[in-house]
């Protein structure tokens, strides 16, 4: 566990011994936004030279301003929904995002609330919105069908396109490093106690019966942040009958893409491909 999340751990104590009735939930809330986000504000990103790459705004349901990288590819009809990692925002993904725009896509990487330049404080409902918000202007700003909207959801990112695809139509979901629940990462951490108070946040099995798009999971063998056990178990609670999981074995958590095992960019190609109406 890092030094930052265990102090934030212990100074959340006092909140569930002594908050009264609402403690539990108090503590629950504390315990997600502080220990599961980990957001690198700015006021402004440096120049982009990329004249297929603007900065694109978007307003969610409960009123907030998300910032975005829109990756404009003028022949496709096809989208990507890019959602990231919990740390760091948008900009540090802007050569993954490339890479899917390479493939003949038209990206859009989403600053979740409290990231980058948006607006607000992140939380697990708030990631879920700024999910919907995204997935809605695909479809009404942009003018995106939603057999041409595809997912792309990279650790805890991978708990909003599940959420998308368990709710509404897409084309296909990619997933690198999901994991499966916040009961299990919080094992992972050390936290196995919370167990019982954590039980329900970030549940992707939960929601993987209701997935409607076929779904590729990619993970590490030595991913010690998301563990591979994480991603098996998401993987077999898929019901979805075209479904698949590549294991790179000797990749962790932030290397993957760079694996001689599995060509990382390539797979995640030939899958949107196979997956793609024409």
């Amino acid at each position: 566990m890092q030094i930052r999340q265990l102090k934030t751990l212990i100074l959340g104590i006092p909140l569930l011994l002594f908050g009264g009735c609402n403690a539990a939930s108090g503590y629950k809330n504390y315990f997600v936004e502080k220990l599961a986000f980990l957001p690198e504000k700015v006021d402004a990103y440096p120049p982009i030279s990329e004249e297929y790459i603007t900065e694109y705004w978007l307003t969610t349901s409960d009123g907030l301003r998300l910032h975005s990288f829109y990756f404009e590819k003028f022949e496709s009809d096809r989208l990507v929904l890019f959602f990231h990692g919990n740390a760091g925002n948008a900009y540090s993904r802007l050569d993954h995002a490339n890479k899917l725009y390479d493939m003949g896509f038209n990206v859009l990487v989403v600053d979740y609330r409290g990231y980058g330049k948006s607006q607000g404080e992140p939380s697990e409902h708030g990631l879920y919105l700024d999910a919907q918000a995204a997935y809605e202007a695909a479809l009404k700003d942009k003018g995106f069908s939603s057999d041409k909207i595809y997912l792309y959801g990279r650790s805890i990112g991978s708990t909003a396109a599940v959420e998308l695809s368990s709710r509404y139509q897409v084309a296909a979901t990619v997933l690198v490093a999901p994991l499966s629940s916040g009961r299990a990462m919080a094992q992972q951490m050390g936290l196995g106690w919370l167990g019982w108070l954590v039980a329900g946040i970030f549940d992707n099995v939960a929601k993987a019966k209701k997935i409607s798009s076929p779904v590729l999971i990619l993970h590490g063998g030595e991913d010690t942040i998301v563990p591979l056990s994480q991603g098996q178990s998401l993987f077999d609670a898929i019901s979805h009958q075209s479904k698949e999981i590549v294991i790179a074995h000797r990749s962790g958590h932030d290397d993957i893409q760079h694996s001689d095992e599995i060509d990382f960019w390539q797979t995640i190609k030939d899958f949107y491909s196979k997956h793609s109406s024409h």
